[in-house]
């Protein structure tokens, strides 16, 4: 059997090469080391000498090592492997390039390394630093060529024009074609720069072979049970692309996997594809694909077929939360730059879920929740049955909850009843529907983010008829907190949806972000978003997170940056010594008021770490800090000891992602906490989307 040659930089590679994730445990068991030997045996004596491995694919690395040692081919095999990735999210900073280098080379038992990918980019590490650090591995003859996986357009440009890239590695199948879309940019740049493609998971992570008929037929610790895309559900729409591509095939006597190799390789002399597998039957169907020769026209069917079918799978993922679709999903473009969200660590959970049955467990759990959110929405702003002052439907409005009539005609005055929720207010809809919106985003449509919604359904960047009292207002400067509390996780969503996700289009994202620009302008300038930013408590902490929020969004760093220095002089001014918060414990509902609070102030030291502001590391000049008055609530919070102060419905687990979040920031404290706090309803999501969020229900 004769493998094709391709080039990547100066070297010849095998077109279809060998990817090891297969061996390693990606896809159920692991096979005996023998086993696996005898795979690697067979590859290269049927002339697929390019494989490609990585630091976190299990003990791959170390197996190939032993077979160079055992076999002597070592100078057979054209080697890539990728670093990046590690246990608490990507790093790209050149000293741990360097060890992971070293750390590659000594398990390969090799001097150099063909092809050294970054496995993602580093969203705070400038991608200039980590290629710098790794052209010095090149000149030291540790590394002969570099490449990047899963990187934007501008990221690779930005790179190589520090130094050569020889490969960029994607996913790329009919399921995945998101590498074709010219809004990206990513194939039309490596061409012009002479970059090879190397697309991994060609066969759809198996599903494009025609092996598997349902989800029964993935052994039972597979992850690809526990992606929805995968679901029984969807299992007619994958039999009916692999049906298509089978009548392809019997034009040539081939399978539909080897169709959909061929197809790949038929995109140009600059694609390479890396498919994996642990079985050596199914090795050698794969590389026979290599002399499969597909017309003009059965390229052009394979590519309309899967177009047409990407929409059907995604259409699930949109309304199954933006941090489902992170780790379903391939990350397209680039490791998304969300706002608060650690993406790197949603990086690391993608790359965990395989092996780590604690994470499919929480994957499973999420997934049951999002499925309930297929049949909710949309929802618009102008929904509302009740006109807001003004009588424009596009003005978001909202009643203040704790303001009841009193006992006159009218009901005139009203008045407040702190921390008791009056259910008029519910009859202003917008509130809960943007608490939906909030809670389920991203939808097929978020009018209250409104920037890529048709202008029939689209909101007003204002909310100056929030938290309305009867009789007294026609809105409140206290109102933006209807937004303030949840809004900057819509902006997470937008972010992961714009690194390459289909049906967010190019003019969705402009949009999205000029209405965001419009917001920013009026929370910036108006009465009420000023009076809001000086406010003591809560409402104050919360309306400079969001600013900073949607500063950082829009490109502002400036004002972002302002933001999270302003918040120091919050820390000083609000919590006091002994991590109380005063103005919260004043409140009827105290332990969820100072869990309320610190959800902003925990939020905001998540924003300020994108900006190289350390407010975790912050002391005021008595000691004040975040993580103390993480500490003043955690002997509650484990039931520890009671909670003295005003509480009118105590619930512990408010302060489950609090603790999580100053646990991972160093508090030692908050560390042995951790396990002890009760988790939220519906269990502990903090490893799949590790950000902090309001875990109980009462607002405002």
């Amino acid at each position: 059997m004769s493998v094709s040659l391709r080039k990547i930089g100066q070297t010849h590679v095998s077109a279809i090469g060998f990817g090891t994730g297969a061996i390693s445990g990606f896809y159920g068991a692991i096979e005996s080391e023998e086993e696996r030997f005898k795979l690697l045996d067979a590859a290269h004596a049927k002339g697929c000498t390019f494989w490609d491995t990585a630091h976190v694919y299990g003990d791959s690395e170390e197996l190939i090592g032993k077979w160079f040692k055992r076999t002597g081919k070592r100078n057979d095999i054209v080697l890539a492997t990728k670093f990046g990735v590690h246990a608490t999210g990507v790093r790209g900073d050149p000293a741990f390039v360097k060890e992971q280098c070293a750390t590659s080379l000594a398990r390969l038992g090799v001097d150099s390394i063909d092809l050294y990918y970054q496995h993602r980019v580093d969203p705070d590490v400038p991608i200039e630093i980590t290629v710098g650090a790794m052209a010095e591995l090149v000149d030291q003859g540790k590394v002969k060529h570099l490449g990047l996986s899963e990187c934007s357009a501008k990221t690779l440009r930005r790179a190589h024009a520090v130094h050569p890239i020889a490969a960029v590695q994607v996913e790329y199948s009919p399921f995945v074609l998101d590498i074709e879309d010219p809004k990206i940019a990513l194939l039309e740049t490596a061409r012009e720069l002479g970059v090879t493609i190397v697309a991994y998971s060609p066969l759809g992570r198996g599903l494009l072979t025609g092996r598997f008929k349902s989800p029964d037929d993935f052994e039972a610790d597979d992850f690809r049970r526990t992606v929805p895309k995968f679901s029984a559900e969807n299992f007619p729409k994958i039999l009916d692309v692999v049906s298509r591509l089978h009548k392809i095939g019997e034009k040539h006597g081939a399978t539909a996997g080897q169709v959909t190799l061929a197809w790949i390789l038929a995109q140009g002399p600059d694609f390479v594809v890396i498919p994996g597998t642990k079985n050596i039957k199914y090795l050698e169907e794969n590389l026979a694909a290599s002399a499969v020769e597909l017309s003009k026209e059965d390229v052009a069917v394979s590519t309309r077929v899967e177009m047409t079918k990407t929409h059907s799978f995604t259409h699930a993922l949109f309304a199954a939360g933006y941090v489902l679709l992170s780790l379903v999903a391939p990350i397209q473009s680039a490791t998304p730059n969300t706002v608060v969200l650690d993406s790197s660590r949603l990086v690391t959970a993608k790359m965990d879920l395989p092996f780590d049955k604690f994470l499919k467990k929480t994957l499973a759990s999420l997934t049951a929740q999002a499925d309930s959110w297929l049949t909710m929405g949309p929802w618009s702003v102008t929904n509302k049955t009740i006109l807001p002052p003004g009588g424009d439907l596009h003005d978001y409005a909202s009643q203040a909850p704790y303001f009841w009539p009193s006992n006159t005609s009218n009901g005139c005055p009203y008045v407040e009843r702190d921390g008791v929720h009056n259910p008029q207010a519910d009859e202003y809809t917008d509130h809960n529907d943007r608490g939906n919106m909030f809670h389920t985003q991203p939808t097929q449509e978020t009018s209250y983010a409104p920037g890529s919604s048709p202008p029939a359904t689209r909101m007003n960047p204002n909310l100056n008829h929030a938290q309305i009292v009867p009789c007294a207002n026609t809105g409140r400067s206290i109102g933006i907190i209807d937004f303030s509390q949840g809004y900057t996780s819509v902006l997470d969503a937008a972010a992961i949806l714009a690194s390459g996700a289909p049906g967010w289009s190019a003019s969705d994202i402009t949009a999205f972000r000029q209405w965001n620009v419009d917001f920013l302008d009026w929370l910036e300038t108006s009465q009420f978003g000023q009076t809001e930013t000086a406010a003591t408590n809560n409402h104050g902490t919360f309306a400079i997170m969001q600013s900073a929020g949607i500063a950082l969004f829009t490109g502002n760093i400036k004002l972002a940056t302002s933001k999270a220095n302003l918040m120091k002089s919050r820390i000083s001014s609000y919590i006091t010594a002994n991590g109380s918060q005063p103005q919260e414990l004043s409140r009827t509902r105290s332990f969820h008021y100072s869990t309320f609070d610190l959800v902003a102030y925990t939020r905001m030291a998540a924003i300020g770490k994108k900006v190289q502001v350390d407010l975790w590391g912050y002391t005021g000049a008595q000691g004040q800090s975040i993580n103390q008055a993480v500490n003043f609530i955690i002997p509650a919070a484990t039931n520890a000891k009671p909670w003295p102060y005003p509480e009118l419905n105590f619930t512990a687990f408010a302060a489950s992602d609090i603790v999580h979040a100053s646990a991972d920031a160093g508090n030692p404290m908050a560390a042995s906490a951790v396990g002890n706090v009760p988790p939220p309803p519906g269990g502990d999501l903090w490893l799949l989307r590790p950000a902090v969020e309001q875990l109980d229900p009462i607002t405002s």
